[in-house]
């Protein structure tokens, strides 16, 4: 028994120090500081709201989703997406599902071309709900934009606790915006994103 324990511990101990290893990471490559990123839900009901999410990243997908949207009981926690621009700007679009079902459309400037699907976790998924509150994301404008037609803009939606809002960046984006989408692309590119097959 006392065996069992130890081995318990030290897992415990392990797990604890590669999460943080893990953060440190993310707030290196993206200056956001994800020790102020609680990963509790900021409201009681997101608790709700990710009941039943998938976490398991090798879940099989079912056939009744499908590339674009997900089913009337699998709606749509967040999306993000980027326009391309003369240069190197990455250009996709990433949408997010209740379930953590999670589809990738890589335009150009990204290792994945074409549409792809994955699983997201719940801690991604409570996060970046999280994250959307402490910005203060559902008080910002719709639309940060100006007369330049030649740079890329980012577009984030959140949809959580019977809110849905989407906001467009491309001129005069506050730097909180932009540091969430940083945010955002360093939880969901590291995903095993797999190859959806052309419909015929």
């Amino acid at each position: 028994m006392k065996t069992l324990t130890y081995i318990a511990a030290i897992a415990l101990l392990s797990f604890s120090t590669a999460c943080k290893d893990k953060e440190k990471v993310i707030e290196t490559a993206v200056g956001v500081d994800t020790a102020k990123v609680d990963p509790t839900p900021v409201l009681p009901v997101a608790e709700e709201l990710v009941e039943g999410m998938e976490s398991n990243m090798d879940h099989p997908i079912p056939d009744s989703h499908k590339m674009g949207g997900g089913e009337k009981e699998d709606s749509l926690v967040f999306s993000i997406g980027r326009t391309p621009c003369f240069g190197t700007c990455k250009a996709y679009w990433i949408n997010v599902y209740r379930s953590g079902y999670a589809t990738f459309s890589g335009n150009s400037n990204v290792e994945k071309i074409g549409q792809h699907e994955g699983w997201v976790g719940q801690d991604t998924i409570i996060m970046l709900i999280n994250e959307a509150y402490r910005i203060g994301f559902f008080e910002m404008e719709d639309v940060y934009d100006g007369p330049v037609t030649d740079l890329p803009s980012m577009a984030i939606q959140v949809v959580a606790n019977d809110k849905d809002k989407k906001v467009t960046g491309r001129v005069g984006t506050p730097a909180k915006l932009k540091n969430f989408g940083k945010l955002a692309d360093e939880l969901l590119f590291p995903i095993p994103w797999k190859p959806v097959a052309p419909k015929n």
